[in-house]
């Protein structure tokens, strides 16, 4: 197990894994928000609980962060921009408190999820996240990826969706690392990774 892998516990509770430790995690459970769609609406619970690892019932590994919607579904639930949630045993068109519940644009079949790959969550741990080298060619292609995606004009709804879900957990995992980074006396632009510097000809 692995922060950012998704758990079930043997009270049926799900949630996203914060910290590993030796017997215990730390995870974010999703529970129902009674503001929203009279409880329908599922978010991530605001503060983190400790877990004992022996009550934990399911695990599903999280290997592809392009497919992070998919690992959802197969907890049961859909992801629709990173902070809302439903289950996906309810029929959100005949459910007559979610059918008239305001979506994010462009989050209406669950088949857009399986079009779109997504990448580039920020996953946290115990220390504080810190660029990667620019000078490694992989690196300089995710850190270029990244600010392209700053400038990303969406073109349709299901981009707009793309973006939000993105931005949305970009922030979310942001402001978790934020709590290390003061910690430890630093700070990171998580939007603007360094590139490789140029070399002048000579």
């Amino acid at each position: 197990m692995k922060p950012g892998d998704l758990i079930q516990t043997k009270h049926k509770l799900i949630g996203e894994l914060v910290a590993v430790d030796k017997d215990t995690v730390e995870v974010y459970f999703l529970v129902p928000d009674q503001t929203k769609a009279k409880g329908k609406i599922w978010v991530y619970k605001k503060e983190w609980d400790t877990v004992l690892k022996s009550d934990i019932t399911k695990h599903v590994e999280i290997k592809d962060k392009k497919k992070y919607p998919a690992y959802y579904r197969e907890m049961g639930f859909k992801a629709w921009d990173g902070e809302i949630f439903t289950r996906t045993d309810v029929d959100i068109e005949k459910d007559e408190d979610l059918k008239v519940y305001p979506f994010p644009t462009g989050c209406d079949t669950d088949e857009e999820d399986d079009e779109y790959e997504f990448d580039g969550f920020v996953v946290p741990d115990e220390e504080p996240f810190t660029h990667a080298d620019p000078q490694n060619e992989e690196v300089q292609d995710f850190h270029r990826a990244v600010h392209d995606f700053n400038k990303w004009e969406p073109k349709n709804k299901k981009e707009e969706w793309a973006k939000s879900f993105v931005e949305n957990m970009e922030s979310k995992y942001s402001k978790q690392d934020d709590n290390y980074q003061f910690s430890n006396g630093t700070s990171v632009d998580y939007q603007h990774p360094p590139l490789a510097k140029k070399l002048r000809k000579q």
